[in-house]
């Protein structure tokens, strides 16, 4: 794991020597918001099926060893590596020892078979602890819910001053689905083998058993194929000099990359050890710009003349040579990952290009095809004969069940809601659950936070409320066809901060894993957030996860500004000056007074170097005013937009923005402000941003002085002295991407 104090800075650094300023924090870390002191709890994610709290507990010293059948030497090794960077040393694995001397027992029970080949017992007492598996695997999860009884700190990297005391328990643990998994895009933006990784073993300390990794799509090919090695010498990169054009803020400059195939064994055997199943995407028939970029001839004959040359995304269903490819293709996908899935997209497919190939209509001509979904239904199936060639089977998105039957086996990934997992399982065939509105971790958690937010907003008590078995929406046969539950990032939003991905994932990742994990008679929302609180969130730190800290409610009712505790003993700091928080600002500690509430923010601190984003009062200004602009507009969403007093509209281009450009805001009265906000960018993401612009101001509305330029995230303040007429942005350079966005003006 990436060391902590590597990962989180220093929200102010000091001028002062070194040793000053550690004694300072350390007082305020002790003092006010240190790293929360967790009592002892058993607080178990994903929660166990049956727990008994028992008198006695166990001391896991030196002299402790751990005690496996030869069968189980890896797993006992695997505890052992977990065990020793925090305790500081390491217990010795061995086959034998004098049943009084202390130890930790693995062995396999074949009886718990009847209730899961991932099935557990797991016991404490005073003499030791036992974990008995159904399987390898059972033994694996066994060892994770030993992980959590626990001191948080056995989650360190570093020697830990612990007493390392597990309490007296019996456990008897199983999963409620055998499907449990997440899916990462790593086509938007790129992570690094050693995120991956990281991702892997998040997963399996929450009895995740899948990673879904989506490694083909428009903006990038993410895989190494031998036979056709420009799908990475040119399908990997996006830029202005690649046939990949930047996009999803990837930069004016060269940015991709993809993993070698012995980057990609590394990968599958770290996740086999840690009972992770890969499981490779690779997207057809649409999402396939960047296959199209390095092998043209995989596409229709078809050009839109009003498209860049490249916008076409689609594989042509009616070129063998296509079919070829792709064969190829999916024999090297499959000689890499042992999963017996390989998942083949299939959604979002622009069937324009289809209706208007010659090769594609006289395929419809020939099989007597009404419409162009019978089409998609052809390819599907055509990929399924290569699939299964490959010596695997086929899983999709909703829409492969779009224009005809599916071959048998067929896994179906239902995203759009429920109602083709549904139809899918009631037709026999395997299903994934995994609908946006819920499991999409990419959608924001709050409209002050980034994300998407098409299928609705997703915070942590509302993904946890779905149930991937509706009841009464299926038969007791067709509920066995239910595989489990998904969760899933798509990156476009997750280029910056660095850990966004992180901040994204948890805890929404905590709840995938219960859903998929636990009873549903025995999942209630008060009782999860209540272990989070507890001590969930400190095992998330002490691994080194950037997790989301819920932020405080802020209210403003008859002069008095409240600011609730998202949790209890959260420490909430605040500002009245509009800045935002730190580490050594007030303490908060009841009601407020104040007739300027819109200057107060307030932050939770989970410790002095990381909380919650800070939040308070929002009130703006909404003049009358006149927006005009030499930037081709979208038909709905023209420039008048940014004047109409709604948030949730927006102007946006309906081409790349030019050197010379302009946004012309006109005050019907010249305007008394103290400050005007600019946004640009889809709403809470940095998509569509301006990357090359200036401000400038007028107070008379025809002679404009420069007032600021543009921030990373396409923002810009602009501070005002005197009251101003107008404002324009003024493009010094083409934009980065080929569409703009601009919000409403913030005016304070």
């Amino acid at each position: 794991m990436l060391n902590v104090e590597n990962r989180i800075q220093y929200m102010i650094t000091f001028n002062s020597n070194v040793m000053i300023r550690n004694l300072f924090l350390l007082v305020v870390f002790l003092g006010c918001v240190s790293l929360r002191h967790v009592e002892a709890a058993i607080d178990i994610v994903p929660k166990p099926v049956k727990l008994v709290e028992t008198d006695g507990r166990f001391d896991i010293t030196s002299a402790c060893s751990i005690v496996v059948n030869d069968d189980l030497k890896t797993c006992g090794e695997l505890l052992a590596d977990y065990l020793q960077p925090a305790m500081g040393y390491r217990l010795a694995v061995s086959s034998k020892a004098e049943k009084s001397k202390p130890a930790i027992r693995l062995s396999l029970d074949k009886s718990l078979k009847k209730l899961s080949e991932e099935a557990y017992r797991l016991e404490v007492t005073g003499q030791g602890v036992r974990i008995q598996g159904a399987s390898e695997k059972g033994i694996f999860y066994g060892i994770q819910t030993l992980l959590q009884l626990l001191p948080v700190e056995i989650f360190q990297t570093e020697v830990q001053p612990v007493s390392w005391t597990v309490p007296g328990v019996q456990i008897e643990d199983y999963p409620r689905f055998g499907w449990r998994g997440f899916s990462l895009d790593v086509c938007r933006q790129v992570y690094s083998v050693d995120f991956i990784k990281n991702c892997i073993d998040w997963l399996a300390m929450h009895k995740m058993n899948v990673f879904h990794w989506h490694l083909t799509d428009d903006e990038g090919w993410r895989i190494e194929i031998k036979k056709y090695p420009e799908l990475t010498r040119t399908g990997a990169w996006r830029g202005p000099n690649e046939k990949l054009q930047p996009t999803f803020c990837s930069g004016y400059y060269r940015y991709g990359g993809f993993y070698t195939q012995e980057q990609i064994r590394e990968v599958v055997g770290y996740a086999a050890k840690r009972q992770v199943m890969i499981m490779p995407e690779i997207e057809v028939p649409g999402h396939s710009r960047a296959v199209a970029a390095a092998y043209p001839e995989i596409l229709c004959d078809y050009i839109d003349p009003g498209k860049h040359e490249l916008s076409q995304n689609s594989w042509c269903a009616a070129n063998e040579r296509g079919y070829e490819i792709l064969g190829d293709i999916l024999k090297e996908v499959a000689g890499l990952f042992p999963c017996p899935y390989i998942h083949i997209g299939g959604d979002e497919v622009e069937m324009e290009y289809w209706e208007n190939c010659r090769r594609c209509t006289g395929l419809m001509k020939e099989k007597h095809f009404e419409k162009p979904a019978e089409v998609q239904n052809y390819f599907i199936h055509r990929v399924a004969e290569l699939v299964e060639a490959a010596g695997k089977k086929m899983g999709g998105w909703s829409e492969i069940m779009d224009g005809g039957e599916l071959p048998s086996g067929t896994v179906v990934f239902s995203w759009i809601g429920l109602d083709h997992g549904i139809a899918a399982a009631r037709k026999g065939l395997p299903v994934v659950m995994m609908p946006g509105e819920y499991c999409y971790f990419d959608m924001g958690q709050t409209p002050l936070e980034r994300g998407h937010y098409w299928a609705g907003m997703v915070p942590t008590e509302k993904a946890y409320a779905f149930n991937p078995l509706i009841p009464d929406s299926l038969k007791p046969a067709e509920r066995k066809n239910v595989l489990g539950v998904e969760g899933a990032i798509w990156s476009e939003m997750m280029d910056r901060p660095a850990w966004h991905c992180e901040y994204q994932m948890f805890p929404r990742l905590c709840v995938t894993a219960e859903i998929g994990w636990t009873p549903q008679e025995q999942r209630e929302w008060t009782d999860f957030k209540g272990r989070l609180d507890r001590s969930h969130y400190m095992r998330l730190y002490q691994k080194g996860i950037r997790f989301r800290v819920p932020f405080p409610e802020v209210t403003y009712q008859n002069g008095v500004l409240t600011a609730a505790a998202p949790y209890s003993g959260a420490v909430i700091r605040y500002t009245a000056d509009g800045n935002e928080p730190t580490c050594f600002s007030p303490l908060y500690t009841g009601e407020i007074e104040t007739e300027q509430p819109e200057n107060y923010r307030f932050k939770t601190f989970f410790t002095p170097h990381w909380g919650s984003i800070a939040v308070g009062i929002e009130k703006y200004l909404h003049p009358e005013m006149k927006v005009t602009t030499t930037i081709d507009a979208h038909p709905k969403c023209p420039a008048q937009l940014l004047a109409d007093g709604n948030e949730k509209t927006f102007f946006r281009s309906n081409r790349r923005v030019k050197d010379g450009d302009t946004v012309l805001f006109e005050f019907e009265k010249p305007l008394d402000c103290r400050k005007i906000t600019i946004k640009s960018g889809a709403y809470q993401t940095s998509h569509y941003i301006i990357t090359h612009a200036i401000v400038e101001i007028s107070t008379d509305g025809e002679r404009f002085i420069r007032s600021g330029w543009f921030d990373a995230e396409g923002d810009s303040e602009v501070i005002c002295t005197v009251p101003i007429k107008a404002l324009r942005i003024v493009f010094t350079e083409p934009q980065y991407e080929e569409r703009l966005v601009l919000q409403d003006l913030k005016i304070e």
